[in-house]
């Protein structure tokens, strides 16, 4: 299995800057670990709706989480 794109969207179809998107998509990940060849977070050139890391002004709760749990 592999997750060739995923992130949070703050546009008219998402949440908001919600960190629950990444802990659901962290948990799914680590529960799936033996069947998943690889992930990908799609994240906006730096700004924006979809951007989660590094952290800026568009998604500042949903980067923060990201960056603990991911810890790059």
């Amino acid at each position: 299995m592999a997750v060739p794109e995923w992130s949070s969207d703050r546009n008219q179809y998402g949440y908001g800057d919600n960190p629950n998107i990444v802990n659901k998509m962290w948990n799914f990940f680590k529960d799936n670990r033996d069947i998943l060849a690889f992930e990908n977070l799609f994240n906006n050139g730096g700004s924006g709706a979809w951007h989660v890391y590094p952290r800026d002004s568009s998604n500042q709760n949903t980067s923060d989480r990201y960056a603990q749990i991911y810890k790059p």
